[in-house]
């Protein structure tokens, strides 16, 4: 299979070959690695706004699952004003919060418009979103409905019309929020902390494996261990995790820089091999 079908083929809860693989690795780490040609993914993720022409010719040759990403309408509005700025404004200011969520809806609906006018063709969506710390998520589930859940199920709409299903990126303990975001239509979600209310990966799969692509919830504190600890563990969780298909190996945090290159890359070839179908 090529990686496209192979990720393709998760999205529609299909059984792929084996279960694909993607990390977000943090720039610290691969300078620390010093190397520069690293483990090749199954993905390539393209920022929306600071767009790699070579970087998605390369990515389309090799028959990658190309991925645009973006911030959502809330994650934007805490870049430009500050998390703690955005958060005031939703309980003050409800109103004005919306107008700023509406009019960043309208602005990446636009961007990616221009993209695909311009004959830049994607197999999915990338919304980052961080709505939550380690214990719970930073607004209540009524909040969310009230004032962010109608720009997200507009772009999960916006994109689906294009036949690209969503992976919605959040950090922290968000499982309140997993029903909404499944009824807003996104397809998967990543990254699922382990410490953050992700820890019982047979409840995840039972209660949500048919309907969410689970991506990621593979420990990334154990790749700093020896090999066979890191053998033991990606071999249990994954036979959970890959079972009835629906899942995309991805650490469930960024990759300490006290990971070795050597242990990472030994972390995939177990994903490759306990990964198969």
């Amino acid at each position: 299979m090529t990686p496209k079908e192979r990720i393709k083929y998760t999205f529609e809860f299909k059984t792929p070959d084996r279960v694909g693989i993607y990390d977000n690795l943090p720039s610290k780490t691969t300078k620390k690695w010093n190397k520069k040609v690293f483990p090749e993914f199954d993905l390539a993720l393209f920022d929306l706004y600071r767009f790699d022409k070579a970087g998605y010719k390369k990515a389309l040759d090799k028959s990658l699952f190309l991925v645009v990403s973006f911030s959502c309408p809330f994650q934007k509005a805490a870049e430009d004003m500050g998390l703690e700025n955005a958060l005031i404004m939703m309980a003050q200011e409800p109103q004005a919060a919306q107008k700023v969520f509406a009019e960043n809806t309208q602005g990446l609906i636009a961007a990616a418009e221009k993209i695909r006018q311009d004959g830049f063709v994607f197999d999915a969506a990338w919304l980052w979103s961080d709505m939550a710390y380690k214990k719970a998520t930073y607004f209540s589930s009524d909040t969310y409905k009230k004032l962010l859940y109608q720009y997200h199920a507009q772009i999960v709409r916006y994109f689906k019309s294009l036949g690209m299903p969503l992976i919605l990126h959040c950090d922290g303990n968000c499982l309140s929020f997993v029903p909404l975001f499944l009824k807003a239509g996104v397809r998967a979600l990543n990254q699922l902390e382990i410490d953050c209310g992700f820890s019982d990966l047979h409840y995840l799969k039972k209660e949500y494996g048919r309907d969410l692509v689970l991506f990621g919830n593979m420990p990334a504190l154990v790749l700093e261990k020896d090999k066979n600890q890191i053998e033991n563990v990606f071999k249990e969780r994954l036979e959970i995790a890959k079972s009835g298909a629906g899942f995309i190996y991805h650490s469930d945090k960024p990759i300490p820089e006290t990971v070795s290159l050597e242990n990472y890359e030994f972390a995939l070839e177990m994903v490759r091999k306990y990964g198969a179908y």
